[in-house]
């Protein structure tokens, strides 16, 4: 074996050592599903329009469904309440939000695990630190140097 193909050799196999080099050839057991979280939430939103597409309110049943799911899951058990409430005071006829919330109980059976999707493990905390800043103090943290000392204020010119 000459010198290049020894190095290609090499570097074949560190690829293949390197965690981090997927390429599809590495199987890992847990299956990344934080990336999907918009095109489940769009997906949902574009099968509630279909379904309401023969209503003469469709554009008004989308657009209620919309808004609520921004902030909602569909699993939330207030959600059909929000969504009749939203659209009874646009002046929509019973009838079309009957057909609406049944819409959404059909969707509901349809998707499990919105709730697990996308969400920042942490969000408790981040809710914390962005509800209640202007009550927080702030806490002086060191900052990281790369192992050397920090340079003092009088040290910089």
């Amino acid at each position: 074996m000459n010198h290049t193909e020894r190095k290609l050799t090499e570097a074949i196999g560190n690829l293949f050592r390197n965690s981090r080099a997927k390429l599809g050839i590495i199987k890992t057991d847990q299956e990344e599903i934080s990336h999907r979280y918009e095109a489940q939430w769009n997906d949902l939103e574009y099968k509630f329009a279909l379904k309401t597409i023969d209503s003469p309110f469709s554009e008004s049943l989308t657009g209620a469904f919309r808004d609520i799911h921004s902030y909602k899951y569909l699993e939330d058990p207030t959600f059909p309440i929000a969504l009749k409430k939203r659209l009874s005071a646009t002046g929509i006829p019973e009838r079309e939000i009957q057909k609406a919330i049944e819409i959404l109980e059909s969707l509901k059976d349809e998707k499990t695990q919105e709730k697990e999707i996308g969400w920042h493990p942490n969000m408790k905390e981040i809710k914390d630190v962005t509800t209640n800043a202007d009550q927080r103090t702030p806490k002086h943290k060191t900052p990281y140097t790369g192992g050397g000392p920090a340079p003092q204020p009088n040290e910089i010119k």
